[in-house]
């Protein structure tokens, strides 16, 4: 078995110029983001898999192996599927040599499957990115005995923390510039009390971004700076933070806004309930509560809505690893009969991995049972969506193995190293993280995919 260069480093260019197409992005996503994003979110069972190479027709494309996965349909979560079952095409699989051997392109970031495979499934645009799923491998989850694990073997559960539950982070916002305009243009007199109370860094930002494209890097900085500030004006700055030497945090953390400034604006039951409390009633956590509901409230749909609970995905480590889910996440035996081979592990740190895990009480993350997480998830969809949209769902069709489909020749990028330093300093990301991001902003994110030729 052998994997070729040319294969490497087109696989490389592919997981960096992907870009939206493919639901990739840097953070980590909750499970808000993945079940808001997805098209499609089921239960299945893996009972084919099959490997076809795109097409070449012109000097632009090129020859890449493409896996089709069969799932049979168990329970649908979210969206409507065309049939019982539903095939998703994956980027990677592998392609014969003329001398009969294989050639294998096995991306880092697309899962891999194998017959039996029991998932749940956060689906976007199958056919049309390289990976069918939000957030590439973040959007499978396997069933393995009685819990839940991450694609690479990681046991999964929620935090009941607040620190872990409230936060905004920069993918709660799925309609920048959107929300953008209303912050430059307040249109009520809300509008205008959070947009004064946003930093001068966030101001200039927004105004940079507002006619950029959705996902360059004016737009990413500003979602970056926006949620700083939506998290210090709602107070999860001050619940996370020591006590001030002006106060407690009780005292810290207020309301943004009275009920009487709300009238305008359709409020959930929740966050009414919470409003029509005295402020001094309320804690911190609560306070701050109130006032993440109130932003979702105010903009909607510009803003993913919160769940009680966080998701928590805990340290891989083998020795604690039931036998079924090393063998599940070590090995891959589709590609070929004949081979085994392991899989280098890129998240085994000890620790928790995840951005607010220091600050979180460690009685309040628990490992969660399959039973446990699909009752939460099942309660998910609907919190997380209105009637109207979740009945504007078209159902999901499955990608036809035989039919062509054309890859386009992926041109190399070179990121600016003093770029990509200057921006994980500033915005605490790693090395990796910003290099990818660097790399996919110069790409312009053209879609690896091209679209199906229409004859």
């Amino acid at each position: 078995m052998k994997l070729s260069g040319v294969l490497t480093w087109l696989l490389l260019i592919a997981i960096f110029i992907s870009g939206p197409a493919a639901g990739f992005d840097i953070d980590r996503l909750e499970l808000r983001h993945l079940g808001k994003e997805a098209e499609f979110v089921f239960i299945g069972t893996v009972e084919a898999i099959d490997y076809r190479t795109s097409s070449v027709t012109s000097e632009d494309e090129v020859a890449l192996p493409h896996t089709f996965v069969t799932f049979k349909i168990q329970e649908v979560l979210k969206g409507k599927a065309a049939n019982k079952s539903i095939t998703l095409r994956f980027q990677g699989g592998r392609i014969k040599t003329p001398d009969g051997e294989y050639e294998y392109l096995i991306p880092s970031l697309i899962p891999l499957f194998d017959i039996g495979d029991r998932d749940i499934l956060f689906v976007k645009g199958n056919g049309k990115s390289i990976c069918p799923l939000v957030g590439l491998r973040q959007g499978r989850f396997r069933l393995i005995g009685d819990h839940v694990y991450t694609d690479l073997g990681r046991p999964v559960g929620f935090s009941a923390s607040p620190l872990r539950s409230l936060p905004f982070l920069r993918n709660d916002i799925i309609r920048p510039l959107e929300l953008f305009d209303r912050l430059l243009n307040p249109r009520t007199s809300v509008d205008r009390k959070i947009a004064s109370r946003l930093s001068k860094a966030a101001h200039a930002s927004i105004r940079a971004a507002i006619k950029a494209a959705p996902y360059s890097a004016p737009v990413l900085r500003a979602k970056h700076l926006l949620v700083h500030d939506l998290n210090e004006i709602s107070g999860m700055d001050a619940m996370a933070s020591s006590p001030r030497a002006k106060g407690t945090r009780e005292a810290i953390v207020k309301p943004l806004v009275s009920e009487k400034e709300m009238t305008s604006v359709r409020l959930r039951g929740q966050t009414r309930g919470l409003l029509q409390k005295p402020p001094k009633a309320l804690s911190a956590s609560e306070t701050a509560l109130l006032n993440r509901l109130l932003l979702e409230d105010l903009y909607h749909p510009h803003l993913v809505r919160r769940l009680d609970k966080g998701l928590v995905r805990f340290p891989f480590i083998a020795s604690e690893t039931p036998s079924a889910v090393l063998k599940a996440v070590m090995g891959h035996e589709a590609l070929c009969v004949d081979c085994r081979f392991e899989l280098k592990r890129i998240d085994s740190g000890a620790g928790n991995p995840d951005g607010v895990a220091q600050a979180l009480n460690k009685a309040t993350m628990t490992k969660s049972t399959a039973e446990a997480f699909l009752k939460h998830l099942r309660a998910s969809i609907p919190a997380l969506h209105t009637e109207d949209e979740l009945k504007a769902l078209t159902p999901v069709a499955s990608v036809k193995i035989d039919e062509p489909f054309y890859v386009k020749a992926a041109k190399p990028v070179r990121p600016v190293l003093d770029l990509i330093l200057s921006r994980a300093a500033v915005e605490g990301q790693t090395g990796l993280e910003a290099a990818e991001e660097e790399a996919m902003i110069k790409s312009g994110f053209n879609p690896v995919l091209k679209p199906p030729r229409v004859e």
